[in-house]
């Protein structure tokens, strides 16, 4: 039984039509290599899911020969790949592959379905291709032996893995077989990790894909990119993904297909295409990744963000940060807050880069640079401080240091340590009355008294009751303080905070100022008194405040609406809204927002202002041409700034122009600062700024002509420039020098090697190679190469192909007329030796040991042939053996002649009497006339006088031997005799399997009858139940192998007539007793044995039993003598009159069960089963009486 599964690959390949409809010797001579030198892995034959030391030790000779030559049966590959179309798909690759590499077109027009059963079914090399692929794909598999099963458990043990059901995993198919049990229950287990036991660190990781290396030279990477796509088999060989040139390759037809796999090479190892196709090591990179040529645009610390690809936006640069951290994050790290709109820079321009056609200049990658149209994201200056801010005032210690001056009221606490007289140290509160409790002195008056004015009225106290004593008091704990925030507040209210708290802390806790509260202004207010006016920009820019008042208990903040502002955007330190205070200027202005950067330009200042009630207006502010520092501040004083002005501040050019650029296959890559008269020697001095081998022939110029930028190429000879044969050239500002490197230009140094050699493949070669370099790059050749001829197959410049051939042994020995010089991408390949792809072979047949086909050894005799076949059996006629040879008869035909050999006398040392052998020859060894006949015997059973096994001899008759036997018994039944034969046997199981088949077949169509009403769905089921009980009944019933045989109790009236049979080893004679009754069975309502009635017909038996039910078919009863023998009615078997038949004891009177619906072809094969089944049952009745 199989365990499919199905399985798909990628895009297939399509070769050009044409074929030729001759079959010849082509393919016959080149195609079977695949097989013969068949090397599988260990990992290609490993069961799946199964770890196993066949994984890891070498395979015999004997499993490798094993795995290279058995196959599935063509019929089963043949129903398999019916089965899976996609499996019918890959095989079909497979051979157009296997003819491809021996340089053959198969095409696969001509390879259709029936073409490749046909191959299949003709030829066993296709099969074991077949079988190979199915392997590999893992469509079938069997079960692991218990050895397997043990060390996948040990290794599971090991690695802390145990197998469990996957909850809902299907139920297993009870009539499944064995395989397909076993691997439902294994595909229904998962791995988990066992509790406590430890994983395997020595356990390889998941591997993860390999970087691909990235170009230097981002100007040849579309055209390298090809390369790295040139794993196409068909790719190198001017072959378009259409068609292929007719002329380079030999067609071949499917029928042509066996003889070419029959002596194909290796086909074990990696697919080889000998004709074109392309390594993996030239899958190069073909990404468009710029290089990096530092900071574009502005000097670091400038500010300046750049958006697009490869720029140093704030967005990307916060990004970035994260990943190139060494860190990792750690679950009790604490979260970062979200980053500001000022730490990604969006409140500055961003400078986009644009698309454009020259993605590989890195001049004009600088040049295309665009300030965003999108304005940016501004806010109020200030309004980040209370809007990140931490929230948490209620936290807040109140155990804050006071100075000396601190001004203590009910609720703060004071330590009071005492020494001297007493040492001891006092926790105190201030009550509500403003006291403080001493001991053995009472309360004191504190409350309105600085901190120092209460240490001193403590220590008088004190001392009025200690004796020098001395006395330290400090505050504890801060008191708290009822305030009253209120106007352009978030959160306006009254709020308990620290007594030591300003305004501003008020503020803070109140959530900050709305977007329309000043924060210039904010006034302290103590009843009915302005106490302080509070400019809360001293602090945010500078830093300081001045002497803010301390807030007291029922004080009061008010936020008052904001004044004018300006909004100062672009290019400065702190873009964002301003409220104006006493700033009249745009100087003033631009102090406030941190000034100008460097990076921003007094040449673009534009003002954008509100006329009061009537329109908008943008001011565009003449600077001073010479930039004097002087002249530029009085320009600025001058402009006065109103309320509602926005002011931008644009960005310089974010390149320079004075640079140049070094590209390309060089060690130092990137932007040089230009000057007047700077030649190309001056950017490169000597190869050493190069990277190895150049491509000395071609380097460019990359210019931008003025003025409009428009590139251009200037080609020069590297080489020449660089020894200074031609006159120096002189750069430009922008200028890119592309350097490149020798195989952008040149294949790449990989020559392929193929056939009898040890690691067969693309190899890497280390400069200028010869063939016996690239033979040993691939390992050497193995034992079985073929020494005198290799060919290199080369592609020429002109796109032809061409064939060197060459003696490989004198190549190896370093002739150098044959070891010639390989070029990139040459294909070497190596064949097979034709004496071990197609060695000579002697068949021995008949009486030794082991018959069958042996290699011819040098000087072999027949003697010898004989001896390696384990010498004669026992029943070997040694007089004289047949020796049949084949020899060409004048190269067209082959002619065979016999000769006889006197092997006895060969064997016993004569030489005269032996023969040496030929490629082909085939010897017989007879056998003893009569030798099968020594030891045959038959048995005899039942009612003989003594039954037993008896010895035949040749030509013994069944009279002779129940003489032998002594003769009936006396309630013996002759007529009812059962003689079974193994051939007889043989022939019924090959009828009964046929039949099996016709019934499966035959009543698969019942599934098919519609169900349009209930009676149509009950005539089915009944239908289909008749079927199933049908061929359950045929499959349990086995072949009895019963000869139908006519005897009587007097042997002397059929003793030597054609009744009295000769027999055969193996045969066995059953007797039964005399019965009594007849057997009615089938479709009556009593199926019975009724008592023997002499006279009495068939019918009369068939009213015994309640005669035929409804679902008989009474046309059909057909009646089974007690010696084998079938009566039906006068017109046939099947015509039905039988019950007008007389019966004997021991008949059997079978009514078949009618077809409820089906086909007449069905109806026939019913009845033929369900005699069949019959006679199965009277024989077990006969074996009964």
């Amino acid at each position: 039984m199989f365990h499919f599964k199905r399985t798909r690959e990628g895009n297939s390949m399509r070769i050009a039509h044409s074929f030729s409809g001759s079959t010849g010797l082509v393919l016959a001579v080149a195609l079977g290599i695949a097989l013969s030198g068949v090397n599988l892995s260990p990992a290609q034959v490993q069961p799946s899911g199964y770890s196993t030391d066949k994984s890891t030790k070498a395979k015999s000779r004997a499993e490798q020969e094993a795995e290279q030559r058995v196959a599935l049966s063509p019929d089963k590959i043949i129903e398999l790949l019916r089965q899976e179309p996609g499996l019918l798909l890959q095989v079909k690759k497979m051979l157009v592959r296997k003819a491809y590499e021996q340089g053959r077109i198969l095409d696969p027009e001509d390879l259709t379905d029936e073409a490749l059963f046909q191959l299949l079914s003709e030829d066993h090399n296709i099969c074991v291709l077949a079988t190979r692929e199915i392997e590999d794909r893992d469509y079938v598999r069997a079960k692991p032996t218990q050895q397997e099963i043990e060390q996948q458990r040990q290794l599971d043990a090991a690695n802390g893995v145990i197998r469990t059901p996957i909850p809902g995993a299907p139920q297993l198919d009870k009539t499944a077989s064995q395989e397909n049990a076993y691997w439902q229950r294994h595909e229904a287990e998962t791995e988990r990790p066992i509790e406590g036991v430890p994983q395997n660190p020595n356990l390889p990781a998941p591997t993860t894909p390999r970087a691909i290396p990235q170009l230097d030279n981002p100007a040849r990477q579309s055209n390298v990119a090809g390369l790295q796509q040139a794993q196409d088999p068909f790719d190198g060989m001017g072959l378009d993904s259409g068609a292929l040139d007719s002329g380079m390759m030999t067609r071949i037809t499917p029928d042509q297909l066996a003889g070419l796999l029959a002596a194909s090479s290796s086909s074990g190892t990696p697919p080889l295409s000998l004709l074109g196709g392309s390594s993996t090591l030239q899958g190069r990179a073909a990404s468009s990744q710029l290089p990096n040529y530092g900071s574009l645009g502005g000097n670091p610390g400038s500010g300046m963000a750049l958006d697009g690809l490869g720029q140093k936006s704030g967005v990307d640069s916060f990004s970035r940060a994260g990943d190139i951290s060494p860190l990792q994050a750690s679950l009790d790290m604490p979260r970062r807050n979200q980053p500001s709109i000022q730490d990604m820079n969006l409140d500055r321009p961003q400078i986009r880069r644009r698309t454009n056609p020259y993605a590989n200049i890195p001049s004009l990658y600088d040049l295309y640079a665009q300030v965003s149209q999108r304005p940016a994201m501004l806010e109020r200056f200030g309004a980040s401080v209370f809007r990140d801010g931490t929230g948490n005032t209620d936290r807040l210690p109140m155990d804050l240091p006071a100075g000396p001056d601190y001004v203590l009221g009910p609720g703060d606490g004071v330590s009071i340590d005492i020494w001297g007289g007493v040492a001891q140290r006092l926790r105190r509160v201030v009550d509500s009355s403003g006291r403080l409790a001493l001991p053995e002195v009472g309360t004191v008056e504190v409350a309105g008294r600085t901190l120092g004015d209460v240490q001193r009225l403590v220590q008088a106290a004190l001392r009025t009751q200690f004796h020098e004593v001395e006395a330290d008091v400090s505050l504890s704990r801060i008191r708290s303080v009822r305030v009253y925030v209120v106007g352009e507040v978030e959160n306006p209210g009254p709020y308990d905070i620290s007594s030591l708290s300003t305004p501003l802390n008020a503020l803070y806790a109140a959530g900050g100022p709305t977007s329309r509260g000043s924060l210039r202004h904010l006034r302290l207010y103590r009843g009915k008194n302005l106490v302080q006016e509070v400019d809360a920009y001293e602090l945010l820019l500078h830093g300081v405040h001045n002497e803010l008042a301390r807030i007291q208990s029922g004080d009061t903040i008010q936020v008052p609406p904001m004044g004018a502002e300006v909004t100062v955007a672009g290019m400065v330190m702190h873009p964002a809204i301003y409220e104006l205070g006493n700033e009249k200027s745009l100087a003033e202005a631009l102090e406030l927002a941190g000034g100008v950067l460097t990076s921003g330009t007094f040449r673009h200042i534009e003002v954008e202002r509100v006329i009061a009630h009537e329109s908008h207006t943008t001011l565009q502010i003449d600077m001073p041409e010479s930039n004097d520092a002087q002249a530029v501040n009085k320009t600025l004083d001058d402009f006065k700034v109103q309320d509602g002005d926005k002011v931008r501040i644009s960005p310089i050019l974010p390149y320079s122009d004075k640079t140049v650029y070094l590209d390309g296959h060089v060690f130092r890559p990137g932007k040089y600062a230009y000057r007047e008269g700077m030649k190309l020697t001056d950017l490169i001095h000597s190869y050493n700024d190069l990277l190895p081998e150049p491509s000395r022939l071609h380097a460019e110029i990359i210019r931008l002509q003025a003025p409009d930028y428009t590139p251009s190429v200037l080609a020069f000879n590297l080489g020449d420039a660089m020894e200074g044969k031609e006159p120096d050239l002189v750069l430009k500002p922008f200028d890119t020098v592309r350097v490149f490197g020798r195989y952008d230009f040149e294949d790449p140094p990989v020559v392929t090697v193929g056939g009898e050699v040890r690691d067969p493949g693309d190899h890497i070669t280390n400069g200028t190679t010869r063939l016996r370099d690239a033979v040993y790059l691939a390992g050497g050749v193995n034992s079985d190469a073929e020494l005198d001829n290799v060919q290199v197959f080369r592609r020429t410049d002109d796109g032809k192909l061409k064939v060197i051939s060459v003696n490989l042994q004198k190549a190896l020995s370093g002739d150098s007329q044959h070891n010639v010089m390989l070029a990139p991408k040459d294909r070497v390949f190596i064949h097979r030796n034709l004496s071990k792809l197609d060695p000579p072979t002697v068949v021995i047949q008949g009486e030794v040991a082991r018959p069958g086909k042996y290699p011819l050894g040098e000087d072999m005799s027949a003697a010898d042939l004989v001896r390696v076949a384990g010498g004669f059996k026992r029943g070997a006629y040694t007089d004289t053996a047949d020796l049949t040879r084949y020899e060409l008869a004048q190269g067209s035909s082959v002619a065979g002649n016999t000769i006889p050999v006197p092997i006895a006398k060969a064997m016993s040392g004569e030489l005269d009497a032996d023969v040496r052998l030929h490629d082909g020859d085939v010897l017989t060894i007879k056998q003893v006339t009569g030798w099968n006949d020594v030891g045959a015997s038959i048995a005899v059973k039942g009612e003989v006088i003594h039954p037993g096994t008896y010895g035949i001899q040749e030509g013994e008759r069944l009279s002779s031997v129940l003489m032998r036997a002594g003769g009936f018994r006396s309630d013996a039944y002759p007529y009812g005799v059962i003689f079974e034969r193994k051939q007889v046997r043989q022939l019924e199981e090959e009828n009964r399997e046929q039949l099996i088949r016709q019934v499966r077949t035959d009543g698969a169509g019942l599934t098919l009858i519609p169900e349009q009403d209930a009676d149509q769905k009950m005539a089915k089921e009944a239908a289909v139940s008749q079927w199933q009980t049908a061929l359950q009944k045929l499959q349990s019933a086995p072949p009895p192998g019963r000869l139908v045989i006519h005897i009587s109790k007097d042997a002397k009236h059929w003793a030597n007539t054609p009744a009295d049979i000769q027999l055969r080893a193996g045969d066995v004679v059953y007797i039964p007793k005399r019965p009594n009754f007849v057997m009615v069975d089938g479709s009556v309502y009593n199926p019975t044995a009724v008592t023997f009635k002499p006279g009495k017909d068939a019918g009369w038996y068939l009213k015994q039993a309640g005669g035929p039910t409804n679902s008989a078919n009474k046309k059909a009863v057909f009646v089974i003598r007690a010696d084998g023998s079938v009566a039906g009615g006068a017109g046939g078997l099947f015509s039905g009159g039988v019950d007008r038949t007389a019966l004997h004891p021991g008949d059997l009177v079978m009514v078949p069960e009618k077809a409820f619906s089906g086909t007449t072809k069905w109806k026939t094969t019913l009845e033929s089963a369900q005699l069949a089944y019959a006679v199965g049952i009277a024989i077990q009745v006969g074996r009964s009486f």
